[in-house]
């Protein structure tokens, strides 16, 4: 059997909004280090992100960029990534590399998944991978309905919303 660790929606600032009273610059490396030492010690075979690990496609200063670097690199499991709407810009797929989640992909952080695909992370475990779209339409899902987990940085609900999303019962 296989083991991973399922994370998404970090979205990590850098600058401290006026309503905080609490210092969030610190205490997103603390939750990002705690996660690491989580991971870590459950020792899973693998991560899945889902997706906005950043607040923006560039909107870190640098030292907070490379503090997350350091955290990241100190993972022993791969962490397996899907961009989302905040990691694009103009929910283009293509400009994931001029962006932050560009430069942990680079940094051996993380490994992306930009494609929409089927993916075999294990000889069983199969994972239909969605990342982020502008619409959800079902036939962009119904290529995953044998996949043992869908990951989607798309709202997928058992019912119906007055916004883009997939209903559950469509997919089963």
């Amino acid at each position: 059997m296989n083991k991973f660790i399922f994370t998404t929606d970090w979205h990590i600032i850098f600058k401290q909004p006026g309503s905080r009273i609490d210092d969030i610059v610190n205490k997103q490396f603390e939750k990002v280090d705690y996660f690491v030492e989580l991971c870590n010690k459950e020792s899973p075979d693998f991560i899945i992100h889902g997706g906005d690990l950043f607040d923006g496609p560039r909107n870190a200063d640098p030292t907070v960029l490379n503090k997350i670097i350091k955290i990241l690199r100190k993972l022993k499991a791969p962490m397996y990534y899907i961009p989302g709407s905040h990691d694009l810009y103009g929910y283009n797929l293509n400009s994931y590399k001029q962006s932050y989640i560009g430069t942990l992909e680079a940094s051996n952080c993380i490994y992306i998944l930009n494609e929409k695909g089927i993916y075999q992370f294990a000889k069983d475990l199969y994972v239909g991978i969605l990342p982020c779209q502008l619409t959800n339409k079902l036939e962009d899902y119904i290529m995953f309905k044998d996949c043992d987990i869908i990951v989607s940085h798309n709202m997928i609900t058992d019912v119906s919303v007055p916004y883009n999303h997939i209903l559950i019962s469509d997919l089963a």
